[in-house]
């Protein structure tokens, strides 16, 4: 960047080098083992388990117990609870 700004490179370059990078991107998406799309249900669950190894019985919280003393952790469980449906 800083030698395109101090004038090192000509228009010409700078548009075949961001060719030349879109297409290795394109290359690289093309090729990439990884999914799509993140699989929600699995993050969900993954959520759920982590906060219930901290905390306990998530159940607890909707009783209020917890939920008086960590607000975020209420908020935590109405939200995975929203778009697990």
């Amino acid at each position: 960047m800083k030698s395109i700004r101090r004038g090192e490179w000509t228009l010409q370059q700078i548009k075949d080098y961001f060719a030349m990078k879109e297409k290795s991107l394109a290359e690289v998406y093309a090729t990439c083992k990884l999914p799509h799309k993140p699989d929600e249900p699995k993050i969900k669950a993954l959520l759920i388990d982590c906060l219930e190894a901290h905390y306990g019985s998530l159940s607890r919280v909707t009783d209020g117990q917890i939920a008086s003393e960590n607000t975020l952790l209420a908020e935590l469980q109405q939200l995975v609870e929203r778009h697990s449906r």
